[in-house]
């Protein structure tokens, strides 16, 4: 996106773009859920004359499973199903 004039049109195509990979990321199981946005208030208009624009990521990946537990039970009520 480099090089292309920032208007409402590239802001839009920008998000709607960015949106679409985390989605892919999420349909995969990459990521639990995110998002990206553009915020104004980051995006003064000396900023933007400059050619210098902003986006936000939000996003959170799944955590590794490091610490797995199972527990174990005998159950000696099972025995009944010998006698079935």
């Amino acid at each position: 996106y480099a090089d292309l004039p920032i208007d409402l049109a590239f802001i839009d195509t920008v998000k709607n773009n960015v949106q679409a990979f985390i989605n892919t990321l999420i349909l995969s199981k990459a990521l639990i859920d995110g998002s990206c946005t553009y915020n104004p208030a980051k995006n003064t208009p000396t900023l933007l004359a400059q050619g210098k624009i902003t986006f936000s990521m939000n996003y959170l990946p799944p955590g590794p499973a490091e610490d797995i537990t199972f527990e174990s039970f005998i159950d000696i009520s099972l025995f009944s199903k010998l006698n079935t």
